[in-house]
């Protein structure tokens, strides 16, 4: 009887072990695996707005079955920062209405985005920020530079010009 005791113990504390091996820990410690792409590569201005088009692409064995994780690209500049919409993934046994990621196969997802634009953006980065939950259980995956800045030629050019009287 203590013999069955003991095995029954020992196979819980296993289980126990290899299941918080696959949660957010892991996902945590891999999450630079995870691939982003910009479009364009170097943020820019255009007509007041900077647009973006992030096509993100998930590994194989990373996305945990339970795990919900939510992704912000941020525009950080000096004192601020600017959030573009979140983009919410899911794993196979959650039951929401997010973008669903295979365990086995990964998954990929295209995002487009726009913000307004600021002047303190010239010199900037594009980040992107991963919180990830299962259940109550939440932790943040970490901070990723996905792109550089803004470029703002366009409002560098004068509005109101002014001729200039020269002699001969």
């Amino acid at each position: 009887m203590k013999n069955f005791k003991l095995k029954s113990l020992s196979a819980i504390l296993i289980a126990i072990l290899i299941s918080s091996c696959g949660g957010l820990n892991k996902m945590q410690d891999t999450a630079e695996t995870i691939n982003f792409e910009t479009e364009p590569e170097i943020l820019t201005a255009k007509g007041g707005d900077v647009d973006v088009t992030i096509k993100t692409q998930f590994p194989t064995k990373y996305f945990n079955k339970k795990a919900v994780v939510t992704a912000v690209p941020v525009i950080d500049y000096g004192e601020g920062a600017v959030k573009y919409d979140s983009m919410v993934f899911q794993g196979e046994s959650v039951e929401q209405n997010y973008k669903v990621i295979s365990f086995a196969d990964g998954g990929s997802h295209t995002f487009t985005g726009s913000v307004p634009y600021q002047d303190e953006m010239r010199k900037s980065d594009l980040n992107i920020r991963l919180y990830g939950a299962i259940g109550d259980n939440q932790v943040e995956l970490g901070t990723f530079k996905i792109a550089d800045g803004v470029l703002a030629t366009s409002t560098l050019v004068m509005k109101d010009p002014k001729p200039i009287m020269v002699g001969d």
